[in-house]
């Protein structure tokens, strides 16, 4: 976390005097440990004395009135003039826009109260959100992958008999397969940035049982006005009087 006594802008609200500004960031990365979201959060801490009564709480009115309307550009200077403008905030380039977690309050006493040489002192948090890839980034489409494959292969005789049914007598059994059946049931999730993702291919094509693939998708995850979380639930099964091989495959690219 980084701090520090800045000038601040948030929107068209340009807060008196230089106030507190301290940043802090949190990764998000995927399950190659590959970053792809940057969560901040800012803290403006500050204080205001007014004169009169009506000036002390005109002051807090319109702190309190900017604060309310997320998705404002934050603007940062240094007192002493000293470039800053790599910490300044362009909400339509963020992910989801600058949003207010928790509004202008004083975290010692409630509402404004105005006595001769009062400080009111306040605190603030937004956060933004800063997105580490781009939709061109085909090799990062898929941030989250968990699959399970379960196979049962008895041992003992399971023949198939069939019961051919005659004019007399109690009819005869005829074995239609001497081997044993083998079992699987492949599935998992699948969770893709940008886009639905591919699915990873059945481990065994040639003993898929139809339909080729049962799939549930999640609803979409929004991030402001931008949807990017996709995840889908997948089921294969198969079936085989031969032992099952699976066919090698380069998912996810």
């Amino acid at each position: 976390m980084a701090a520090g006594y800045m000038t601040v802008t948030y929107g068209s609200y340009e807060h008196p005097g230089s106030v507190i500004v301290s940043r802090s960031a949190a990764l998000e990365r995927d399950q190659r440990g590959r970053p792809y979201l940057r969560r901040w959060e800012v803290t403006i801490d500050g204080e205001y004395s007014g004169t009169t009564e009506a000036g002390f709480n005109t002051l807090i009115d319109d702190l309190t009135e900017a604060y309310e309307t997320d998705e404002q550009d934050m603007v940062l200077e240094w007192p002493s003039g000293r470039d800053a403008t790599d910490l300044d905030v362009d909400s339509s380039e963020t992910l989801s826009g600058v949003r207010v977690l928790v509004p202008p309050h004083n975290p010692q006493a409630g509402g404004s109260v105005y006595a001769p040489g009062s400080i009111w002192t306040y605190t603030l948090t937004v956060e933004y959100i800063e997105e580490l890839i781009t939709v061109d980034d085909a090799t990062r489409n898929v941030i989250e992958f968990d699959e399970t494959l379960s196979i049962s292969n008895a041992e003992v005789d399971v023949s198939r008999k069939v019961l051919d049914e005659t004019i007399e007598g109690l009819g005869e059994l005829h074995t239609v397969c001497e081997k044993p059946i083998c079992h699987a049931t492949q599935s998992g999730r699948v969770v893709g940035w940008f886009t639905t993702p591919v699915l990873p291919p059945p481990m065994f094509p040639e003993a898929q049982i139809a339909p080729a693939q049962a799939t549930h998708k999640q609803p979409a995850r929004r991030y402001g006005t931008n949807t990017r979380r996709y995840e889908v639930d997948y089921t294969y099964t198969f079936s085989s009087s031969i032992p099952l091989v699976p066919v090698v495959s380069s998912w996810p690219v």
